[in-house]
């Protein structure tokens, strides 16, 4: 059974929802904004995840651009799943024209 996990992160915790292949939610909460939490939680609500979407909002990321990085890079590597990188509200130079 497919699942696919998806992350919104804030300032101080991470919302998160698991849903499966057929798109209904599986389970939705939320969790510390730490690399080990995360992974906590999706090897516990997401046993069969195939792959996590992480969305941050550009002025998170362009505060901590390198912390998000790295934490998702963390995360992907002690989930052992591909992640991929969803921004919210890009700025101008970031869409295509």
């Amino acid at each position: 059974m497919e699942q696919y996990v998806g992350l919104d992160v804030s300032q101080a915790e991470t919302s998160v929802c698991v849903i499966d292949r057929s798109g209904h939610r599986v389970w939705q909460g939320r969790c510390l904004l730490t690399p080990p939490a995360i992974a906590r939680v999706i090897a516990e609500r997401a046993p069969f995840a195939v792959k996590v979407a992480l969305e941050t909002a550009t002025i998170l990321l362009n505060k901590a651009r390198t912390t998000v990085s790295q934490s998702l890079a963390l995360v992907s590597q002690m989930a052992g799943i591909p992640m991929m990188t969803v921004i919210s509200n890009p700025p101008c130079s970031m869409c295509n024209r």
